[in-house]
């Protein structure tokens, strides 16, 4: 860290203590290390105005540690360098920020209705046995679940006749946001033999994970 940037953070941070803001956070993009912010920040429930605006030394001193910074955490790609000046221990730090993926689940419903044992039967008269097996994907706001199928007694394709179709989808009403943001996955069952349909459900997680970088005194 610079001398320049160390008297420009010394500046603001009697600035701050006066505002009773003992730190502030500014975002940086991972790869143009460009900032969000600088001039206006958020402190105690509102934005106020820092009597000198500290964009571009901060860009330099991002741009000046860049090739220590991570891009990938894991699997996941940064989506955000933050950093945070805090006025009591006079510290800068940086800290990344990335998404991490996971599931909830599986999740069960089943179905003995009338309609799910029309399904059945139909599959029956089409020459199917024993369980058919479906998979179903949601996300983005759309979602579906396969056509064909597959059997646990025999090779070959299963095709989705049209009630079996609407008993999917009534099992899947269970579960409100299947298809939406993260959305989720899984498989729906036709056992033949009990006439009943069961489904499976796994849900689609997305949290952000914080990773420090750095931390520098002034």
């Amino acid at each position: 860290m610079d001398k320049q940037l160390k008297v420009y953070l010394n500046l603001i941070s009697k600035f701050l203590e006066k505002e009773e803001c003992p730190e502030i956070e500014i975002d940086f993009d991972p790869y143009s290390l460009n900032s969000h912010g600088g001039y206006r920040i958020y402190c105690n429930g509102k934005y106020i105005a820092l009597p000198i605006d500290i964009s571009k030394p901060l860009e330099q001193f991002m741009e000046s540690i860049g090739g220590e910074l991570d891009t990938e955490i894991g699997d996941s790609e940064v989506y955000t360098h933050q950093v945070r000046i805090n006025t009591k221990d006079r510290t800068l730090t940086v800290v990344s920020y990335y998404t991490i993926y996971g599931e909830d689940g599986p999740y069960e419903e089943y179905s003995e209705d009338e309609n799910t044992i029309k399904a059945c039967e139909q599959f029956i008269k089409d020459g199917y046995t024993g369980v058919l097996t479906f998979d179903f994907h949601g996300g983005g706001d759309s979602g579906y679940v396969e056509e064909i199928g597959r059997s646990n007694t025999s090779d070959g394709n299963v095709n989705l006749n049209k009630l079996a179709d609407d008993v999917c989808y009534s099992l899947l009403s269970y579960y409100g946001g299947w298809e939406i943001n993260e959305g989720s996955q899984g498989q729906i069952y036709f056992d033949l033999d009990k006439k009943m349909a069961t489904i499976e459900l796994t849900w689609n997680t997305e949290e952000a994970g914080e990773e420090e970088q750095g931390v520098w005194h002034f």
